[in-house]
């Protein structure tokens, strides 16, 4: 017999729990957050990315506490008429250090993100600094520095315990992310053994917990993630008004200008006595006004797609594909369509794709036949992305 169906045995042997209570990840937080310890087991396991959401059907888990790791998203200042769609989120409580950017040349001392937020108002330009090891995502294709715009702050949430095997728990503790692929159920007792005899086995644990255990912050995931605007984690961080009072992105929606060229004939005194007007990027980047644009001006992608997630909310059964319903496919780039396949749990494909250049107008004239025969998708794979072509459906 298998290791894993032994397993699945022992658990129902062992434990008694009703799966009508069952719930996904998120709606657990929400009703037990206030409720913990509480012992669960791990009614529909997921293979995640990441060790913080990968969890095997019937494993058991003692959930001890929630922890919140605070985080900053972040997007990249230039280019203001090409609307990114991808944001970086960088936890407040990382490794690393930053700067300040004044200008090209006028940069603050070395910071942690946390002195950053406690002495500035957002939006607030930033670099990695050199002081520590700069990410890959602290830098552009040619290897310097890159700057971003911290737009915002929001938190992730996390819910830290123990693992148990076979009755017994292990001092490791590990945090598990709130993904909507998993599914728990609380335990309520041993299987044909009395009420009592669990009441006095979970207070044991408590015990060991108490001793043994603890939950730091660093448990949780503390990496620098790259997210898209359409991701659940944070859509509702980007749409949010008080992030962009005056429309998209607080952005003019024209390209930015390149920095002023100096004046033949100026003094080199002259010129430092001006040097603090002079290519501003604070006031490129964090201080520009929003402009007014006629009912001729062509939609940007991101206007299409904030206009239709806006119509969205009106409908209480409002999801990620509402916000995708009327999008225009021609539009989308090669990187535009891989984003998607990651959304539609399709990121397996995404390097095929590139490399046959599928963008979004030849997206649309992909069928089921293709689909399944010239790039290998199941039936239930290519259904996915044929309702996505469709109607913009993005199972929730």
């Amino acid at each position: 017999m298998a290791e894993e169906e032994m397993e699945e045995i022992e658990v129902q042997q062992r434990y008694k729990f009703d799966i009508s209570e069952e719930l996904v990840l998120p709606e657990f937080y929400n009703q037990h957050k206030n409720n913990l310890p509480m012992l669960i087991v791990v009614s529909g396991g997921y293979y995640g990315q990441t060790k913080y959401d990968d969890m095997s059907t019937d494993q058991v888990m003692r959930f001890h506490c929630c922890h919140s790791v605070r985080r900053v998203l972040a997007r990249e200042p230039t280019e203001a008429s090409d609307i990114k769609l991808d944001y970086l989120s960088i936890p407040v409580n990382g490794d690393y250090l930053y700067q300040l950017v004044k200008t090209r040349t006028q940069k603050s001392e070395p910071m942690t993100m946390s002195e950053i937020l406690e002495k500035r108002e957002l939006p607030v330009l930033i670099q990695f600094s050199t002081d520590k090891i700069v990410p890959d995502e602290g830098k552009n294709r040619d290897g310097s520095q890159a700057s971003f715009l911290i737009i915002a702050t929001y938190e992730e949430d996390f819910i830290q315990g123990n693992y148990l095997l076979n009755g017994k728990m292990s001092k490791d503790t590990a945090a598990v992310s709130l993904s909507p692929m998993i599914t728990v159920t609380p335990v309520s007792g041993f299987v044909d053994k009395p009420q009592e005899e669990f009441d006095t086995y979970l207070k044991d644990l408590d015990d060991f917990v108490a001793k043994n255990c603890t939950y730091p912050e660093r448990n949780c995931d503390l990496r620098i993630k790259k997210y898209n605007i359409l991701d659940p984690e944070i859509k509702e961080v980007v749409r949010s008004d008080a992030i962009f009072p005056t429309g998209i992105y607080g952005d003019t929606g024209d390209r930015l200008p390149p920095p002023p060229v100096p004046a033949r004939g100026k003094s080199l005194r002259k010129k430092e006595e001006n040097a603090g007007n002079e290519d501003d990027l604070y006031e490129h980047y964090v201080k520009i006004k929003d402009v007014h644009r006629t009912k001729n001006d062509q939609y940007t992608k991101m206007e299409e797609l904030q206009n239709m997630s806006s119509a969205s909310d009106s409908s209480p059964k409002s999801s990620n594909s509402a916000a995708l319903i009327r999008f225009n496919h021609a539009n989308l780039s090669v990187k535009d369509v891989g984003d998607i396949l990651k959304k539609l749990k399709l990121g397996k494909f995404v390097k095929r794709f590139k490399s046959e250049m599928i963008d979004g107008e030849i997206l649309t004239d992909l069928t089921r036949n293709i689909l399944i025969n010239e790039f290998n998708f199941s039936h239930i794979e290519a259904i996915r992305l044929e309702k996505f072509i469709a109607s913009g459906h993005v199972p929730a």
